[in-house]
């Protein structure tokens, strides 16, 4: 992780402790059979999550430079929601086919959009189009 900055290393840690604080919370109550409090929770994750990301974001440096450094924190997010989701899944849900299903289908969609995301960062500089600039 030589290549990330302290910035990224702090935002990749905050959201995997974000991360499995949401899924533990979320599991909990599902197992409890508690359903009146999980969009109050899914709100404030999600809210939690994306000032984490404009926080860290902002204090990074690298935001001025030409590599979009979105696709990075797009990235960490990636890989600890979807490493949180299938930890708790299949450690406190049973591992039966519905779950691997659901957990794969999950993979899938949100790698095909980060895939999108990283062809429109390859394709770009900070953003503009090539056309615009030059």
């Amino acid at each position: 992780m030589k290549i990330y900055s302290t910035f990224q290393k702090a935002f990749f840690l905050t959201s995997l402790i974000l991360s499995l604080l949401f899924f533990y919370t979320l599991y909990d109550k599902i197992a409890s059979q508690d359903f009146r409090q999980l969009g109050i929770i899914a709100s404030v994750y999600g809210v939690s999550m994306f000032i984490a990301g404009l926080f860290w974001g902002y204090l990074d440096r690298a935001r001025n430079s030409r590599k979009d450094i979105g696709f990075t924190f797009h990235v960490f997010t990636y890989l600890n929601v979807n490493f949180s989701s299938i930890f708790w899944m299949f450690i406190f849900l049973d591992f039966r086919m519905q779950n691997v299903l659901y957990a794969i289908l999950h993979l899938i969609i949100w790698g095909f959009f980060l895939w999108l995301h990283y062809q429109y960062s390859k394709r770009s500089i900070k953003g503009y189009h090539q056309q615009e600039i030059f």
